[in-house]
Parts: C-alpha cells; structure tokens; sequence
C-alpha cells in the first residue's frame, strides 16, 4: 500500500472476503499515523445508508450542522472539512 500511496492520492484493496484487506488497511492506518497524519476516518460501506450514517456522524463530531440537510451536502462538508489536512479515509465493507 504504501509504495503505491507515493504514486496515487487514491488506492483500492479488493479481494474476496476474508482475505485480510481491512487488516492491511487497519496497519497502514497505523503506519500513516507516525506519518504526522491529521486524521484517520474510517467509513463502514456496507450499504449506502451505513455510508450517510458515518458521514453524518462524522459532521456532527467535528462540529457541522446537519440539520435539513441531505446526505450529498453533508458528505460534501466533511470532505472539505478535512480537506486541508492530511487525512486518510478507508471505506470499508464495500462490495
């Protein structure tokens, strides 16, 4: 992961179940951090409702409004919302 992460900004682990890619994905987390990350996020992407569910929660986390506001505008906000600091997010669980 980390030979590639120096070439691309986005790198994707795909495999069957139970292969071990949330593990990997977990060390590299691990790694990043000692990498002076700012932030670790960490998406269940079971389905689209667990995807709005993390994001939303991650709004309200850090101090974003959600109220009356759909799920597009609120995943848009967190993204910019960490956009000027190093952040790693790994969507997990997505087939």
């Amino acid at each position: 992961i980390k030979w590639a992460h120096v070439d691309h900004e986005i790198v994707v682990l795909s495999g069957p179940r139970g292969v071990g890619k949330s593990e990997l994905a977990k060390k590299y987390a691990q790694e990043f951090k000692l990498d002076k990350v700012s932030s670790t996020l960490w998406i269940n992407s079971k389905n689209h409702l667990s995807v709005k569910d993390a994001f939303r929660d991650l709004a309200i986390t850090v101090g974003l409004s959600t109220e009356n506001k759909p799920g597009t505008t609120i995943v848009r906000d967190v993204i910019n919302h960490f956009a000027n600091r190093k952040t790693l997010i790994i969507f997990d669980n997505a087939e």
